[in-house]
């Protein structure tokens, strides 16, 4: 990417299991894509989003459960991401801004959850210049935080 340093540049190699840019957990590899689940969507319609556009989580998502953010969003008429849309995020604010979100913390994907339930979360792997893609059961964690966003279908 133009303008990106060579140690923050994606990964064009595959990993052991043949993913370039991108590294998912080995909770999160068998159930990928198919089976993950996406939440508070337009089914088969298109929306606009709106993301809260800074490099890291806000402080104030940390150290909450992914419960406690999906209510709080919840009441101001808002949701998390899915893995996807953070996927189209990550690629965006890191062509725009020159550096990686999510170098210090790993963002709740909250409308995105594995089939056991579990909630998926993702941040930038410096070490193997890959996205991380994990699932965690839903407790409070100073290193996790969440992304407010709102859904607005078109039609």
């Amino acid at each position: 990417m133009p303008g990106l340093a060579a140690n923050q540049q994606y990964n064009e190699q595959p990993d052991s299991s043949g993913q370039k840019g991108i590294w998912l957990s080995d909770t999160v590899k068998p159930e990928f894509p198919s089976s993950i689940k996406n939440l508070n969507r337009p089914s088969n319609k298109p929306y606009l989003l709106f993301i809260k556009d800074n490099q890291e989580v806000d402080d104030e998502t940390r150290n909450k459960t992914a419960e406690q953010m999906r209510d709080s969003l919840n009441q101001k008429k808002e949701t998390g991401l899915t893995l996807s849309e953070y996927l189209i995020f990550q690629r965006d604010y890191t062509q725009r801004n020159k550096q990686h979100p999510e170098d210090k913390y790993i963002t709740w994907l909250l409308d995105s959850e594995l089939a056991s339930s579990l909630v998926l979360g993702a941040f930038w792997l410096s070490d193997g210049r890959q996205v991380g893609v994990v699932s965690y059961v839903s407790g409070p964690h100073s290193d996790r935080g969440c992304r407010s966003s709102a859904v607005l279908p078109i039609f």
